[in-house]
């Protein structure tokens, strides 16, 4: 009796999904048509920040134009770098790597069916420090946020003498907060 969503998946060709089709109880829905697209892809090469290729980095595509959140439109780079991102629609895309070695980088406007990016990933730069009480003793175990406009921010909890250590951020200005359990930052 609720609306159903109906996912149509061929080889060769962009997934669809139909969401929320009313069906009347005891009726059949007929004449539904779906009319699919080619499948294109984005590929290319990651390289770390000394140039040598990347083996493991994830790169996503998405859709400039909005989309489907749910959609997986990811890779993992091979052991040479090389990455692609298959089951793409036409149209442009934001590409965003993600490593343990280096910031997140994004690359924005990139044509579906483009076969030859390569994104070098810049070196990461670091922020240490220590979390003190007021009388100066370290604060272990407290999990500090990284953040700044633009960017998915970065996590870390401190050690048993207070110590942090957050790595790989991008060049900038960055907010260091912690919020304790149900407080203000």
């Amino acid at each position: 009796a609720d609306p159903v969503s109906v996912r149509v998946d061929a080889e060769g060709y962009v997934s669809k999904t139909i969401r929320k089709m009313e069906v009347e109880p005891g009726q059949r829905q007929e004449g539904v048509e779906v009319t699919l697209e080619p499948s294109l892809s984005i590929s290319g090469t990651v390289l770390a920040p000394d140039g040598a290729p990347l083996a493991g980095a994830q790169v996503r595509a998405r859709s400039e134009k909005g989309g489907a959140r749910f959609e997986d439109l990811s890779s993992l780079t091979a052991e040479d770098g090389s990455f692609a991102i298959d089951g793409i629609g036409v149209g442009t895309y934001r590409i965003t790597t993600q490593s343990s070695i280096a910031p997140e980088q994004r690359m924005d406007g990139v044509a579906a069916g483009t076969t030859d990016i390569v994104i070098q990933l810049p070196p990461g730069r670091r922020i240490t420090g220590r979390v003190v009480d007021e009388t100066g003793r370290a604060v272990a175990d407290i999990t500090l946020r990284a953040r700044r406009p633009g960017e998915s921010g970065a996590r870390v909890v401190t050690n048993q003498k207070g110590e942090f250590t957050f790595e790989n951020l991008a060049e900038g200005t960055w907010e260091l907060r912690y919020q304790p359990q149900g407080g203000d930052a």
